[in-house]
């Protein structure tokens, strides 16, 4: 009797462990560690962070993260350099979203961005 309820112990401990394996591997399926920074701002450019509510004032060298917006005034431009060196350039005016900044499994890099107004290039 001692000996089955060892291996139903051994048994339960393995399916556990495998579980939280499944779910730690599941959730690293995507890093978040991006390379994304302000390389140019001139004249009006502000930052909103998603878990702050206020716009700061956008310095060079700031660092951008999935779910930043990037916004520009009337005398604003802004460029956004990715770590391959390609960028995105704003006008006046614009509202660009960091919707989704993530590696791939792979060692794809997934940009989604939203330009919500103005111009930019890409």
């Amino acid at each position: 009797m001692k000996l089955a309820q060892r291996l139903r112990f051994r048994g339960v401990c393995v399916a556990v462990i495998l579980s939280f394996a499944t779910t730690v591997s599941w959730a690293e399926e995507y890093s978040h560690a991006r390379i994304v920074r302000l390389s140019f701002v001139e004249g009006t450019v502000t930052v909103e962070r998603p878990d702050v509510e206020e716009w700061a004032a956008a310095l060079v060298n700031t660092p951008i993260q999935e779910g930043f917006k990037v916004s520009t005034g009337e005398d604003g431009f802004t460029e956004v350099e990715f770590e391959n060196v390609s960028t995105a350039r704003l006008g006046q005016l614009s509202l660009l979203e960091f919707t989704q900044l993530v590696l791939a499994p792979s060692g794809g890099k997934i940009n989604r961005l939203t330009l919500h107004e103005g111009y930019a290039t890409f």
